[in-house]
Parts: C-alpha cells; structure tokens; sequence
C-alpha cells in the first residue's frame, strides 16, 4: 500500500496528515457522491478493490482510518450499505499481500476462493490478494479490524489452505491478536505509525492462528504472544480496576491463560501484576483529586483500594505528595 503521500480526507476537502496515518469519513459528503468517493479515495487507491451499493445506497455512510508501518497496516472501516469486492481486474502481479479481517461488530457475508460463510463479531478470516474475494454487510453496519501484510511475513506457518480459514469467536489466540492489534492501531493513530516490532509481533500472532487450525489454543513459543498478553492484562485492568477483589488469577482466567502462566509473562516483562493495577488505580485516583468537589477517600474507594493507608502510601510514593496535599493545592 503505497503511502508515500498519507492525508485526511472527509468528502472533497483533502488536507494533509503526520506520515502513516489517514482518515477518510463520508459524513460530509451529499449521498449520491458516497459510492464515488468511497471507490475513488479509499478502495481504488488505498484497498486495491472494488466498492458496490446494497438496498441502502441511499443511506450509505462510512469512515475508515489507517495506521500503516514500514510493511505491515492496520485499517478500522466502519460502513453501512457498502459491498467490497476484488475481482480479477483488481488483481496485480506485484501485489504480495494477505490480509486479515477481524469482525468487530454486524454481520457480514463473505465470499472467499468460492466459499460462502457469514462472519459474526468476533469471526476472523485471512485472504490472498492474489485470489478474488467478496463481503458484503447483511442490513447492519460493518465494522472491521484489517491487517495487511507482506506474504513473505507469515509465508512460514501460512499455508495455501489457511486462505479462506473462518477462525471462530471465541478463540484465546484470535482474541489476543484482536487486542493488541487495536492497541497498536490506538498508539500509531498519533500519526507515529507502526514500530516495527509491532509489525513483527502483528506478523507472528496472525502466524499463531495458523500453527494447527484445530487447535489454536496450545501454548505457542514466542514473544508476540507473551507481549500481546501483557496488554491484554493491561486492557482488562484498565475495565475492571475498581473491582477491590482484582486479582491476577481473576484477570488471567479472563483471558484464557493460567495465573501462572500470567505470572511468568508478567515476570519476562520486567513487571508484576501488582505493579501494573496499582498504577492504573492511582493515575485515576490522580484524575479524580483535581476535581475540587471529590473527597480522598470517595477517590479511593473508587478507584478500587480498600484499605486508606495502603492508598496515602502508595499515591505518596508515586506523586511525591500525598493525597490530601493534591486535594489542598487543588482547592487554593
């Protein structure tokens, strides 16, 4: 995907944005143009294929944003009335690239190397761009995850047969890949892009998914594994961290590992699971404090410590002041 000139774009009016990164919305653009612009700026020059209308052309809308690394991208699309296709006009001889799509919300027909299946929240499936393929939204939005890479990447553990795979919700590995997935898209969107390592860790867990289709959920040796669980550890402190009762063994069952399994990843990282809750807890309880109507120890509780001490202690440690002195300066 070439990116040597990356922009925001929202209908016609085009201004340009931090290398890496775009953004195309149809919002502001009148409905007979939304079919126009969505094959001339995303899918001819971006996704390499083909845009049709369903019934709802007329209410047809659509935004899509890009975060893009040296080799490898990551695409959020969210659209209602609009098919995407490739069919053999769009294919190209230098084009070296799979891609995998991750259901996020909807349902959405697909048509993979004459394969017909229905990809629900959650689903994934990898295709070839050297094949033809088609998906189309059934009455719902269609809101996508897409990660596109270089074959040679993945060509290890990436069979012939693994095109056109549907990859069930539900699934440890294609959730984690999911989550760390979104969560390097949310850090590039910045317009930094991709890191590198990113790409690679991106490559290998998609690599995972295909060690043995049957069985995604064995234990694989790599590092993109273990570091895809540490955010997803991250990610679910970051939804339950008011729960006083948090604990490793609770999170790590969660997400489809052992505690200690958890514990030995956490332990590779350099970090341990307390270390990661309490920090989450007392950068919010830091957000609470600056508003001059909350008291200490309501910020407290909220944030998940039970014990007030504990959280003078610990927020002392962390701010250099305690948390009544925040309150205080807030307050004057």
């Amino acid at each position: 995907m070439a990116l040597g000139h990356e922009r925001k774009t929202s209908g016609p009016g085009r201004t340009a944005l931090a290398r890496s990164t775009v953004h195309f919305s149809l919002a502001d653009v009148e409905a007979a143009d939304r079919l126009p612009q969505w094959q001339d700026v995303v899918c001819r020059t971006m996704t390499g294929c083909r845009a049709s209308a369903s019934d709802w052309a007329d209410q047809c809308h659509a935004d899509f944003d890009l975060v893009a690394g040296n080799r490898v991208s990551i695409a959020h699309s969210k659209t209602f009335g609009l098919g995407t296709s490739r069919d053999a006009d769009c294919i190209r001889d230098d084009d070296d690239h799979k891609v995998f799509f991750l259901k996020l919300d909807g349902r959405t027909e697909m048509t993979v190397q004459e394969q017909r299946f229905i990809l629900n929240p959650g689903d994934g499936v990898l295709v070839d761009y050297a094949d033809t393929f088609r998906m189309q939204a059934i009455g719902t939005v269609c809101d996508l995850l897409v990660l596109r890479l270089p074959r040679t990447m993945i060509a290890a553990n990436v069979g012939r047969d693994s095109v056109g795979f549907k990859h069930e919700a539900g699934s440890p590995m294609l959730e984690l890949l999911r989550t760390y997935a979104m969560a390097a898209f949310n850090a590039g969107a910045d317009g930094t892009g991709l890191n590198p390592v990113v790409e690679r860790h991106i490559a290998e867990l998609v690599g995972t998914l295909f060690l043995d289709p049957r069985d995604v959920s064995r234990e694989p040796d790599s590092r993109a594994v273990d570091r895809a669980r540490v955010v997803a550890i991250k990610e679910e402190i970051a939804r339950s961290y008011r729960d006083p009762c948090l604990t490793l063994r609770r999170v790590a069952a969660r997400l489809g590992f052992s505690a200690r399994l958890g514990q030995l990843i956490l332990s590779r990282a350099g970090v341990s699971f307390n270390e990661l809750l309490f920090q989450h807890r007392l950068e919010r309880a830091y957000e609470r404090l600056v508003s001059p109507s909350r008291r200490v120890i309501d910020v407290a509780y909220e944030v998940g410590f039970s014990d007030l001490s504990h959280f003078h202690r610990l927020f002392k440690a962390r701010f250099g002041h305690t948390p009544g002195e925040t309150f205080e300066a807030v307050r004057r």
